[in-house]
């Protein structure tokens, strides 16, 4: 969902200098498409604490989040990142490992896993999850998020994002 919306939002901001998001591209195929270009721009956009995130939905775009809730359009997508990366919190970091994108025709798909860490305590946690994020090429031509949804079974996920 990095540009497919749904989702997005990765992030609970540490500090500036920090990198709330990375990206593991080792086993990704399909990393040379449009749909991973935007999940470039989604990382990059939030590890500079940009929360113009609007751009990156579509306007219908949905996220089923690892908490159990669903969050409904792009202005809501785009607050709920904005109210995150504000929040400031600090020591976390999530790890997409994207292992595929597909295109057909005007939807994509990306799959992968992810990992969120905080660092920032006495006992540094780890929750693992997986991903799926669903990209709609517009009118215009350009590549947005339409849905994502990420899971982490039973464990609380540890990140906003």
């Amino acid at each position: 969902m990095s540009m497919l919306c749904a989702a997005l939002f990765l992030l609970l901001g540490p500090l500036p200098s920090d990198n709330v998001m990375q990206v593991d591209w080792s086993t990704a195929a399909g990393m040379d498409s449009a749909i991973a270009d935007v999940r470039r721009a989604y990382v990059t956009a939030i590890n500079a604490r940009d929360a113009r995130a609007d751009a990156f939905y579509a306007s219908d775009a949905v996220a089923a989040l690892s908490s159990g809730s669903i969050v409904n359009g792009a202005p809501a997508l785009a607050e709920r990142l904005r109210t995150a990366l504000d929040a400031g919190q600090h020591g976390v970091t999530i790890t997409l490992t994207p292992q595929r994108f597909v295109i057909d025709g005007a939807t994509g798909s990306e799959t992968g896993t992810f990992v969120e860490t905080i660092a920032d305590s006495a006992q540094p946690r780890a929750v693992e999850g997986v991903y799926v994020t669903i990209y709609s090429r517009g009118a215009d031509g350009q590549w947005r998020i339409a849905m994502e949804v990420r899971t982490t079974g039973s464990r609380a996920p540890l990140a906003v994002w």
